[in-house]
């Protein structure tokens, strides 16, 4: 799971790479004085008749499906769409945004995504603004790529649940805690004789993090109780 942000403090447009056109840095509070959330920053790709393109890789798994979801400011009249062109491994899309209004003045920004195959290790990907009318404008911000998994079946990608705080991740794997399961070391979703083999054979020495309960990084009684009080069962 990958999440680039701007940060607030930060003058440059890192991490981002700048392809062309009229590309840079904007917020709010000192460089959007009318509005509020000082410190607010994004990457414009450009206004008026100059556009331009950022670009950033990503690491990605070979045939993997990902999400791409991101934050943008479209400044345009009521009315006209604006063309944002996303690129990457494998896909050319052209997403026709509204507009919403001016980067000082919504206190959220909308978001919008796209799906893509990844096919390497890397995946790079691209946002082009071609340029318009002279007051149309596209920024983006919070560029998120994670993996298209429903471990639950809640309809809503994990990756996404756990970066907007609508489930827990505490071991930062990017699963939900909802959806692991403690003590199956061979992922067949049952804890069994195999998760038993390996805690007693490992007695005393260091064990694999699942098969832990207390956090102390080696296979004793407090291991033995949480593995034998899931016995047969997913712990979900």
């Amino acid at each position: 799971m990958t999440v680039s942000t701007l940060d607030p403090d930060s003058d440059t447009l890192a991490p981002w790479s700048i392809g062309d056109g009229g590309v840079e840095l904007r917020g709010r509070g000192p460089k959007c004085p009318e509005g509020g959330a000082v410190g607010r920053q994004w990457v414009r790709l450009g206004v008026g008749t100059t556009g331009g393109s950022v670009e950033q890789i990503f690491e990605t798994r070979p045939q993997r499906r990902y999400v791409c979801r991101f934050r943008r400011w479209v400044q345009s009249p009521p009315g006209p769409t604006v063309p944002l062109q996303i690129v990457g491994p494998g896909f050319s899309v052209l997403m026709q945004l509204p507009s919403d209004g001016t980067e000082c003045e919504p206190p959220i920004a909308a978001s919008s995504s796209v799906e893509f195959d990844a096919i390497g290790e890397f995946s790079a990907i691209r946002f082009a603004y071609g340029g318009g009318p002279a007051i149309w404008s596209v920024s983006i911000d919070d560029v998120v790529i994670v993996p298209v998994e429903d471990c639950d079946g809640d309809g809503i990608v994990d990756g996404l649940a756990i970066i907007d705080g609508m489930a827990s991740d505490t071991d930062g794997d990017g699963v939900p805690d909802a959806c692991e399961c403690r003590g199956d070391v061979d992922g067949d979703g049952t804890v069994d004789g195999v998760e038993l083999s390996i805690l007693l054979g490992s007695w005393g020495h260091a064990i694999p993090e699942t098969l832990d309960a207390d956090g102390d990084g080696v296979a004793g009684g407090a291991d033995l109780a949480m593995l034998l009080g899931m016995w047969g069962r997913c712990s979900r």
